[in-house]
């Protein structure tokens, strides 16, 4: 596997062979590494923002990959978020205004991990946090990212796929708006997608939406003050949000400040083990695809023990593992450890 560094706030030589010698751009990088990967190894771009200066924009495109030689986009296990749009130092963020911040174009077997992403609006509608269009069969990953949509025209949305070949796993994300939006997460067309345990919140449309033909699953996520909290979806179980029944075993919330820490500060963390939500999700052993761990990398509840609903699990003092990491599909990530 190829590590390559990325960090808006390098000062050395730019080659991308470690953090000090870092990229100073992630499109710089993703230039420079593109390619047919198919016959030598997967690329991993391990990014930071040590001086927490903000990357811009990125589009992932020109590459040949296939299931064993993939494309990930990951944050640096020593400069990670913490759950909070900029409150941890060195965390990559990336942030435009009136652009897509990730745009993955025509690309099969990418995943995007552990990223910050802000877009804003200031003239151009309906851009996007992630913005997928692959144009041939593929899996595409959005896990445990923070993506802060600031949108006054009501047009923009945090991941969207409008791809009917795109297979999606979108676990673990915080998408939230400071100013509005269109929709947190949009399977707009896709060839199949599982939504896991994600925490949505102020969109104008709604915060989970689905509008394709094939099989989607929409679990143990969180989802409240949009305009449909969830809508559409194959499998809707075990969410919660403050609509009426919108699936099986989901819940309905009624004072979401006993639930999260205190979100009006965008603050989504679980409050404490009284809230509604703790423990509440559906379990590993009935279904596989729950996620292990939250959006912070927390252990969650394993086997038949409940998760908690939502991107953050709630665990006892001293348990958060430092990371990474097990790829939901891939396995474990190989690399020098310390990255």
């Amino acid at each position: 596997m190829s590590d390559v560094f990325v960090d808006p706030d390098a000062v050395g030589s730019g080659s991308g062979v470690d953090l000090a010698n870092a990229y100073t751009a992630l499109q710089t990088a993703e230039n420079a590494e593109d390619g047919d990967i198919t016959g030598t190894e997967s690329v991993v771009f391990i990014c930071a923002s040590t001086a927490n200066t903000a990357d811009v924009f990125t589009v992932i495109g020109g590459w040949v990959t296939d299931a064993t030689h993939t494309i990930t986009v990951r944050s640096h296990v020593d400069h990670r978020h913490n759950g909070k749009y900029g409150d941890a130092s060195g965390a990559y963020k990336a942030e435009a205004t009136d652009a897509d911040i990730i745009s993955i174009n025509n690309e099969e077997f990418v995943t995007i991990e552990g990223l910050q992403l802000r877009p804003t609006f200031s003239v151009v509608n309906a851009k996007r946090g992630i913005q997928i269009v692959t144009g041939t069969p593929s899996l595409i990953i959005c896990i445990k990212n923070i993506i802060e949509v600031n949108d006054a025209n009501n047009t923009y949305i945090g991941i969207n796929c409008n791809d009917a070949d795109a297979t999606l796993v979108i676990n673990n994300n915080l998408i939230y708006t400071t100013a509005g939006g269109q929709r947190g997460i949009w399977a707009n067309d896709t060839a199949g997608a599982k939504v896991y345990n994600n925490t949505v919140e102020g969109f104008s449309v709604a915060g989970i939406d689905e509008s394709t033909a094939n099989t989607v699953v929409i679990k143990n996520n969180i989802s409240f003050n949009n305009g449909d909290d969830i809508a559409g979806g194959d499998t809707v179980d075990f969410n919660a949000t403050d609509d009426a029944t919108v699936g099986a075993n989901d819940i309905q919330i009624a004072d979401w400040t006993e639930e999260l820490t205190n979100f009006a500060a965008f603050d989504y963390s679980v409050k404490d083990t009284g809230a509604l939500i703790f423990h509440a999700g559906d379990d590993q052993t009935a279904d596989g695809d729950v996620p292990s761990d939250d959006i912070i990398y927390q252990t969650r509840p394993a086997g038949a023990n409940d998760v908690t609903i939502g991107a953050f699990e709630l665990v006892a003092v001293g348990t958060t593992p430092k990371g990474p990491l097990t790829h939901p599909l891939y396995g474990p990530f190989a690399g020098p450890i310390a990255c």
